[in-house]
Protein backbone atom coordinates (compact mmCIF):
# COMPACT_ATOMS: atom_id res chain seq x y z
CA UNK A 1 0.00 0.00 0.00
CA UNK A 2 1.47 3.26 -0.64
CA UNK A 3 0.76 6.96 -0.98
CA UNK A 4 -2.18 8.78 0.26
CA UNK A 5 -5.60 7.88 -0.36
CA UNK A 6 -8.91 9.54 1.22
CA UNK A 7 -11.38 9.86 4.59
CA UNK A 8 -14.76 9.18 6.56
CA UNK A 9 -18.09 9.05 7.74
CA UNK A 10 -20.66 6.58 6.10
CA UNK A 11 -18.01 5.51 3.31
CA UNK A 12 -15.16 3.63 2.91
CA UNK A 13 -12.07 4.38 0.81
CA UNK A 14 -8.84 2.44 1.54
CA UNK A 15 -5.98 0.50 0.81
CA UNK A 16 -6.51 -2.82 1.97
CA UNK A 17 -9.66 -4.09 3.66
CA UNK A 18 -10.12 -7.17 5.68
CA UNK A 19 -13.57 -6.42 6.76
CA UNK A 20 -16.44 -4.67 8.82
CA UNK A 21 -18.05 -6.30 11.46
CA UNK A 22 -21.36 -4.72 13.58
CA UNK A 23 -20.92 -3.52 16.73
CA UNK A 24 -24.48 -4.47 18.20
CA UNK A 25 -24.39 -8.85 17.08
CA UNK A 26 -20.74 -9.22 17.11
CA UNK A 27 -20.85 -10.18 13.61
CA UNK A 28 -18.71 -10.07 9.94
CA UNK A 29 -21.34 -8.37 7.64
CA UNK A 30 -18.73 -7.65 5.20
CA UNK A 31 -15.17 -9.12 4.21
CA UNK A 32 -12.67 -8.61 1.66
CA UNK A 33 -10.02 -11.08 1.47
CA UNK A 34 -8.84 -10.49 -2.33
CA UNK A 35 -8.28 -14.32 -2.97
CA UNK A 36 -10.26 -14.15 -6.74
CA UNK A 37 -8.57 -13.26 -10.21
CA UNK A 38 -6.15 -10.67 -10.30
CA UNK A 39 -8.02 -7.41 -10.18
CA UNK A 40 -10.22 -5.57 -8.10
CA UNK A 41 -13.75 -6.56 -7.66
CA UNK A 42 -15.77 -3.27 -9.74
CA UNK A 43 -18.78 -4.10 -7.66
CA UNK A 44 -17.42 -2.86 -4.55
CA UNK A 45 -14.16 -0.88 -5.56
CA UNK A 46 -13.34 1.74 -7.96
CA UNK A 47 -10.10 4.22 -8.66
CA UNK A 48 -9.74 7.87 -8.52
CA UNK A 49 -7.32 8.52 -11.71
CA UNK A 50 -5.39 11.79 -12.15
CA UNK A 51 -2.33 13.47 -11.24
CA UNK A 52 -3.92 16.93 -9.72
CA UNK A 53 -2.40 16.87 -5.93
CA UNK A 54 -5.84 15.66 -4.55
CA UNK A 55 -5.52 18.74 -1.87
CA UNK A 56 -2.01 17.24 -0.55
CA UNK A 57 0.61 18.49 -3.33
CA UNK A 58 1.06 15.24 -4.30
CA UNK A 59 3.28 14.06 -6.63
CA UNK A 60 2.15 11.12 -8.02
CA UNK A 61 -0.53 10.26 -10.90
CA UNK A 62 -2.91 7.78 -10.24
CA UNK A 63 -3.53 4.80 -12.33
CA UNK A 64 -5.40 1.68 -12.59
CA UNK A 65 -2.57 0.48 -14.50
CA UNK A 66 -1.48 -3.28 -13.34
CA UNK A 67 1.94 -2.16 -12.30
CA UNK A 68 0.28 0.06 -9.66
CA UNK A 69 -2.50 -1.64 -8.46
CA UNK A 70 -3.21 -5.47 -8.56
CA UNK A 71 -4.46 -8.88 -6.78
CA UNK A 72 -1.33 -10.96 -6.27
CA UNK A 73 -1.48 -14.39 -3.59
CA UNK A 74 -3.97 -12.95 -1.40
CA UNK A 75 -3.18 -8.90 -1.13
CA UNK A 76 -4.34 -5.93 -2.53
CA UNK A 77 -0.62 -5.10 -3.66
CA UNK A 78 0.04 -0.69 -4.57
CA UNK A 79 3.09 0.30 -5.77
CA UNK A 80 4.48 3.50 -6.17
CA UNK A 81 6.36 3.97 -9.36
CA UNK A 82 9.25 6.55 -10.39
CA UNK A 83 8.93 7.00 -14.01
CA UNK A 84 10.98 9.47 -16.72
CA UNK A 85 7.76 12.40 -16.36
CA UNK A 86 7.16 11.96 -12.30
CA UNK A 87 5.52 9.07 -10.11
CA UNK A 88 3.05 6.84 -10.60
CA UNK A 89 0.63 4.99 -7.95
CA UNK A 90 -2.67 3.82 -6.99
CA UNK A 91 -5.79 4.87 -4.73
CA UNK A 92 -8.84 2.72 -4.17
CA UNK A 93 -11.81 3.57 -3.01
CA UNK A 94 -15.88 2.52 -2.15
CA UNK A 95 -18.13 5.11 -2.83
CA UNK A 96 -21.50 4.86 -3.42
CA UNK A 97 -20.80 0.94 -3.60
CA UNK A 98 -20.16 -0.42 -0.15
CA UNK A 99 -21.03 2.21 2.65
CA UNK A 100 -21.64 1.62 6.40
CA UNK A 101 -22.32 3.21 9.85
CA UNK A 102 -21.24 2.62 13.39
CA UNK A 103 -19.59 -0.96 13.72
CA UNK A 104 -15.75 -2.11 13.47
CA UNK A 105 -13.73 -1.91 10.39
CA UNK A 106 -9.98 -3.14 10.35
CA UNK A 107 -7.38 -4.15 7.49
CA UNK A 108 -4.01 -6.08 8.29
CA UNK A 109 -1.79 -4.16 5.96
CA UNK A 110 2.11 -4.45 5.29
CA UNK A 111 3.39 -1.06 4.84
CA UNK A 112 6.23 -0.32 2.05
CA UNK A 113 9.85 1.13 3.20
CA UNK A 114 8.74 4.68 3.32
CA UNK A 115 11.70 6.73 2.77
CA UNK A 116 11.33 10.24 2.11
CA UNK A 117 8.07 11.31 0.62
CA UNK A 118 5.61 7.85 0.82
CA UNK A 119 2.50 8.66 2.37
CA UNK A 120 0.22 5.55 2.67
CA UNK A 121 -3.29 5.91 4.10
CA UNK A 122 -6.34 3.66 5.17
CA UNK A 123 -9.39 6.17 5.65
CA UNK A 124 -12.99 6.32 5.56
CA UNK A 125 -15.03 9.25 4.00
CA UNK A 126 -18.49 10.32 4.10
CA UNK A 127 -20.04 9.22 1.13
CA UNK A 128 -22.26 12.46 0.59
CA UNK A 129 -18.78 13.60 -0.84
CA UNK A 130 -19.33 14.24 -4.34
CA UNK A 131 -22.78 16.41 -3.47
CA UNK A 132 -20.98 18.73 -0.07
CA UNK A 133 -17.36 18.28 -0.66
CA UNK A 134 -14.56 18.35 1.71
CA UNK A 135 -14.78 18.83 5.01
CA UNK A 136 -18.69 19.10 5.21
CA UNK A 137 -18.57 15.57 4.06
CA UNK A 138 -16.17 14.48 7.05
CA UNK A 139 -13.18 12.23 7.03
CA UNK A 140 -11.98 10.19 9.61
CA UNK A 141 -8.13 8.82 8.78
CA UNK A 142 -7.52 5.19 10.36
CA UNK A 143 -3.83 5.44 9.80
CA UNK A 144 -1.77 7.78 7.64
CA UNK A 145 2.10 7.55 7.70
CA UNK A 146 4.75 9.44 5.81
CA UNK A 147 4.30 12.63 7.82
CA UNK A 148 7.22 15.50 7.88
CA UNK A 149 7.88 15.36 11.55
CA UNK A 150 8.74 11.53 11.77
CA UNK A 151 11.36 11.96 8.88
CA UNK A 152 12.79 14.62 11.01
CA UNK A 153 12.87 12.38 13.91
CA UNK A 154 14.41 9.83 11.90
CA UNK A 155 11.34 7.85 12.85
CA UNK A 156 9.01 7.39 9.23
CA UNK A 157 8.86 3.50 9.56
CA UNK A 158 7.33 3.86 13.31
CA UNK A 159 5.13 6.63 13.10
CA UNK A 160 1.61 6.13 13.38
CA UNK A 161 -1.03 8.80 13.31
CA UNK A 162 -5.03 9.17 13.27
CA UNK A 163 -7.24 12.68 12.40
CA UNK A 164 -10.55 13.27 12.17
CA UNK A 165 -11.71 15.90 9.39
CA UNK A 166 -15.10 18.23 9.67
CA UNK A 167 -16.04 21.15 9.08
CA UNK A 168 -17.68 23.81 11.76
CA UNK A 169 -18.92 27.19 10.61
CA UNK A 170 -17.16 26.86 7.26
CA UNK A 171 -13.72 26.15 8.46
CA UNK A 172 -11.83 23.20 8.34
CA UNK A 173 -10.97 22.06 12.02
CA UNK A 174 -9.97 18.85 12.83
CA UNK A 175 -8.46 16.66 15.63
CA UNK A 176 -5.25 14.06 15.32
CA UNK A 177 -2.98 11.90 17.87
CA UNK A 178 0.21 9.51 16.82
CA UNK A 179 1.57 6.86 18.40
CA UNK A 180 5.45 5.72 17.97
CA UNK A 181 5.73 1.86 17.23
CA UNK A 182 8.30 0.02 19.29
CA UNK A 183 9.54 -1.33 15.97
CA UNK A 184 9.55 -0.69 12.28
CA UNK A 185 6.05 -1.79 10.41
CA UNK A 186 7.33 -2.38 7.28
CA UNK A 187 9.38 -5.87 7.93
CA UNK A 188 5.42 -7.61 8.72
CA UNK A 189 1.90 -7.22 8.10
CA UNK A 190 -0.51 -5.39 11.25
CA UNK A 191 -3.93 -4.82 11.39
CA UNK A 192 -5.16 -0.90 12.10
CA UNK A 193 -8.55 -0.77 13.35
CA UNK A 194 -11.37 1.66 13.60
CA UNK A 195 -14.18 1.00 16.32
CA UNK A 196 -17.13 3.79 15.09
CA UNK A 197 -20.06 4.20 17.89
CA UNK A 198 -22.52 6.94 18.29
CA UNK A 199 -20.61 8.65 20.88
CA UNK A 200 -17.08 7.61 20.33
CA UNK A 201 -14.49 6.95 17.48
CA UNK A 202 -11.25 4.89 18.84
CA UNK A 203 -7.93 3.41 16.44
CA UNK A 204 -5.46 0.74 16.94
CA UNK A 205 -2.81 -0.24 16.14
CA UNK A 206 -2.47 -4.33 16.86
CA UNK A 207 -4.94 -3.61 19.38
CA UNK A 208 -2.90 -0.56 21.21
CA UNK A 209 -5.16 2.57 21.02
CA UNK A 210 -3.55 5.54 18.73
CA UNK A 211 -6.44 8.04 19.26
CA UNK A 212 -9.92 8.35 20.33
CA UNK A 213 -12.67 11.47 19.48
Amino acid sequence: CSEKAGLARALLLGCVLAGISSQAFGRVIWSEEFNTGTALNSAVWSYDLGADGWGNLELQEYTNRPENVRIENGNLVITAIRTESGFTSARVRTQDKLTFKYGTIEARIKMPNLANGLWPAFWTLGNNFSVVGWPHCGELDIVEMGSSESIIRGLINRWVGSTAHWEHNENHVYYGRSLVATADLNDDYHVFKMDWTPSLVTTYLDNQEIWAI
